[in-house]
């Protein structure tokens, strides 16, 4: 049987403080049939990072300047794998996280959902928002359409068009994908045992930007669950 290959994606805008986070938890990952490619649309020293892991199996990719979502679309189009793995910039996978995620497709998974932690929490902002996560989830539970580490077939995701819209903001509206997987009836595992860490905002103005961005838009997928269970 041929072996299945994963395409890690990651859209990146000014990410230097954080994008080895995710490129070298990439490279370490213990399953060998992957590509990595990195969507850039930075104007700081970001492309000059990624381009440090070139012989690592890392590909950088110049973005279209259309915003995390964009990215993630370009990325998937750009990828050559049988399922795409979208992070953060700031993510960080344990070294099995394909070696696992990889027997759910086995078993016939059109898209895997995981967990998240955040590790930097000895900073309060840090600790209040996996706090909040952790709140969230509880609520949403099963009808969960996104997380870190969120993975999916890539001819299911190019069958729903990808991540519909085209929103210029940092913060992608990235659910989406999911919902309309969902939708068009494909099948959708939460394996909760997996976990990915990731570093939150841990200075106030940076939290500050995340929240107020966030804002613009985040009651809408509640309001749409919501609306869905009723």
């Amino acid at each position: 049987m041929r072996q299945q290959k994963f395409s890690i994606i990651i859209p990146s805008y000014n990410e230097e403080d954080d994008i080895r986070l995710s490129i070298e938890s990439a490279i370490k990952q213990d399953y060998p049939h992957k590509e990595i490619l990195v969507v850039d649309d930075s104007n700081d020293t970001t492309p000059s990072i990624i381009r440090e892991y070139a012989g690592q199996g890392v590909t950088l990719i110049n973005g279209e300047r259309k915003g995390c979502c964009g990215a993630r679309n370009l990325g998937m189009k750009k990828a050559s794998g049988d399922v795409v793995v979208l992070l953060n910039g700031d993510v960080r996978l344990p070294p099995d996280f394909l070696t696992r995620i990889g027997r759910h497709y086995e078993a016939g998974a059109d898209y895997v959902l995981v967990e998240s932690r955040v590790f930097n929490t000895e900073n309060v902002l840090a600790r209040f928002i996996e706090m909040q996560h952790r709140y969230e989830s509880k609520k949403i539970g099963e009808r969960a359409e996104w997380t870190e580490g969120f993975s999916v077939r890539r001819e299911a995701a190019l069958a729903v068009s990808l991540i519909p819209g085209d929103f210029k903001q940092r913060f992608c509206r990235d659910w989406f994908l999911g919902k309309a997987l969902g939708e068009a009836g494909y099948k959708k595992v939460i394996a909760l045992s997996i976990l990915v860490t990731h570093k939150a905002p841990d200075h106030f103005n940076e939290f500050w930007r995340v929240r107020k961005a966030r804002g613009r838009f985040s009651s809408l997928p509640h309001a749409l669950l919501l609306k869905k269970t009723k």
